[in-house]
């Protein structure tokens, strides 16, 4: 099972106990659309399979926050993908094991704060990429 969400007027809040999606390719574990709150909370885990099943995407102004993990298996595959003025923060772990696939990709004017942990292990993968706004790794 995984989440897909489109809301443009009102708040959601997502909250991941446990989601293991043994998946397609581009099956993600959770995708939201326009002014949403996203919470992977700790202890929770999301684990897409396929190829390009990222953990967790939003596109246009969400705020996405993972104290858990995100681990996904498949070639280009990122842990967290967000486009559009979003703002995130990892204080859990993110790991991804093929190529192509970033731990956490940001484009076109993202806040990404990272204080937890980004494994990357496949060739052309990158820890944190893309044209993010304000990047901060503690």
């Amino acid at each position: 099972m995984n989440i897909h969400r489109v809301n443009r007027t009102l708040l959601l809040s997502v909250y991941s106990i446990s989601l293991a999606v043994a998946s397609p390719s581009y099956a993600d574990g959770i995708e939201a659309f326009s002014f949403n709150d996203i919470l992977n909370a700790q202890g929770a885990a999301i684990r897409p399979e396929g190829a390009s099943a990222e953990g967790i995407q939003a596109t246009d102004q969400n705020f996405v926050e993972n104290l858990g993990s995100i681990t996904t298996t498949g070639s280009g595959a990122e842990g967290i993908s967000v486009n559009n003025f979003n703002d995130v923060f990892n204080a859990g772990t993110v790991s991804t094991t093929a190529d192509k696939a970033d731990g956490i990709d940001g484009s076109d004017f993202n806040n990404i704060t990272n204080a937890g942990e980004v494994r990357t292990e496949g060739d052309f993968s990158d820890g944190i990429e893309g044209a993010a706004r304000f990047v901060v790794n503690f």
